[in-house]
């Protein structure tokens, strides 16, 4: 009994072993399998590791074209940049060479008015010494200071001579069609201009100026009016303005402009006491000339530029039975500027250089050199130097928000000193917002530009 009895165990025993021994093994299986599909994972995730490495370096690689382009386009732009300097640089010659023929065309010219002043000097002692009442000899007289004029004015020329004054600093508008809306506000400038005191017969300009932003300041309208009367001939103009305003990234502004009107050139000799009224020396004239002009202005908070033409169309002579005929010339203006601290912590004192080039057909180039000195954004002073004419002091005084004036005083350097006290200048500007148009906007101040 005990025999079958430990037989039976160790049967018992045996199928144990043997289904543990199964069990094992399918638990071994399940792990393989386990363990492969993980490897197959990992193969998968290194195969996407491999793909993602394969495009960034195609990325890589076409950076690296890229790179090439940009390398081959910079060797290029830099030989291109080579051959516009030597451009520049011969161009600058010439205009070097062109600058000091113009230089001794206006020495030449000086010569000869200062030549024509001193006969005037002579025949007035003359007449003086004689008390001469010969109405023959005044009009002798007129007709000497009405060359005088048109000598003095047209260069030696005979050409209109477009109005030259200083207060372009503060109204733009007098050279440049762009500078419309530049003070985003409304503004509006009224000047005059008392040239060559005790001269009779001597230049009187008077100007008014208005403009203004419209379209959030993306679009600049204005009107320009002159009057400007010298001996006999007086030239009174009337043009519209439209300027395109683009803010750039930096916050300036660029403006692109144009402007359109007419000038009246008369002539009245019916002031002068002629020995004879049908004198075809001295017919009266009236002329209407149409013109349009354009300019580019840029502007920031610490620098300015200008380019213009503000007349396009250029006139063959005119008033051709007058004493002296007339032709209206192309003429051109560049000016720039810049805003400067004079302590580098402080806004309260500050210096603006700038410099306005004028190029005229027919006349020497002029130049103005401007230096404006600003106290706390109310009071300025400053002075400008014209090539070739004279010397002017300035000084320009916010009364309030919306009212400024200043005046302006040449200091005659020329031969004309001898018989001048120099020439005055006023100038009055108002400006204004207007709360529908000009809404949310950011306005200039009086010296900004």
């Amino acid at each position: 009994m005990m025999n079958q009895l430990r037989i039976t165990n160790c049967k018992l025993q045996g199928s144990m072993g043997q289904w543990l021994i199964v069990h094992y093994l399918r638990n071994s299986f399940r792990f393989l399998n386990i363990s492969l599909s993980l490897l197959c994972f990992n193969l998968r995730d290194q195969k996407n590791n491999i793909l993602r490495l394969y495009f960034k370096f195609c990325y890589q690689k076409n950076n690296f074209l890229r790179l090439c382009l940009n390398f081959l386009s910079l060797k290029k732009s830099l030989r291109v940049l080579y051959f516009c300097f030597r451009y520049l640089k011969n161009s600058f010659y010439r205009l070097c060479f062109s600058f000091r023929y113009l230089i001794n065309s206006f020495l030449r010219s000086r010569d000869n008015l200062r030549a024509l002043i001193t006969g005037y000097c002579g025949l007035i002692t003359v007449n003086n010494c004689c008390h001469a009442k010969d109405s023959r000899l005044r009009t002798s007289d007129f007709r000497l200071w009405t060359i005088i004029f048109l000598l003095t004015t047209n260069s030696l020329a005979h050409s209109q001579q477009n109005i030259v004054t200083a207060q372009y600093l503060y109204n733009g508008l007098l050279i440049n069609p762009a500078y419309a809306g530049s003070h985003v506000q409304l503004s509006a400038t009224l000047t005059y201009r008392n040239q060559w005191v005790n001269f009779e017969g001597a230049p009187v300009t008077a100007t008014l100026g208005v403009h203004s932003s419209f379209y959030k300041g993306k679009v600049g309208l204005g009107a320009l009016v002159t009057s400007d009367r010298i001996g006999s001939y007086t030239n009174t103009g009337a043009f519209a303005s439209y300027a395109y305003i683009i803010q750039t990234a930096s916050g300036g502004s660029f403006s692109m402009g144009v402007q359109v009107g007419a000038n009246n050139y008369k002539a009245d000799f019916s002031a002068l006491k002629l020995r004879s009224a049908a004198d075809p020396s001295f017919v009266n004239n009236s002329e209407i000339k149409p013109n349009v002009g354009t300019g580019i202005f840029y502007y920031d908070k610490k620098k300015f530029f200008g380019l213009s033409v503000p007349g396009l169309i250029s006139y063959d002579k005119f008033f051709n039975n007058s004493l002296q005929p007339l032709y209206i010339p192309r003429y051109y203006y560049l000016n720039a500027g810049v805003k400067l601290r004079v302590n580098p912590h402080s806004d309260r004192i500050m210096l603006t250089p700038s410099v306005l080039v004028r190029i005229q057909d027919g006349t020497p180039v002029s130049m103005d050199f401007n230096l404006n000195l600003i106290f706390d954004e109310q009071v300025s002073i400053g002075t400008s130097y014209r090539t070739g004419d004279g010397i002017t002091t300035f000084a320009n005084l916010r009364i309030t928000d919306k009212l400024s004036v200043g005046y302006f005083y040449d200091w005659i350097t020329s031969d004309v000193r001898s018989y001048s006290r120099g020439s005055h200048e006023l100038m009055i500007n108002f400006r204004t917002r207007i709360k529908k148009v000009h809404k949310d906007l950011d306005c200039p101040h009086l010296f900004s530009h």
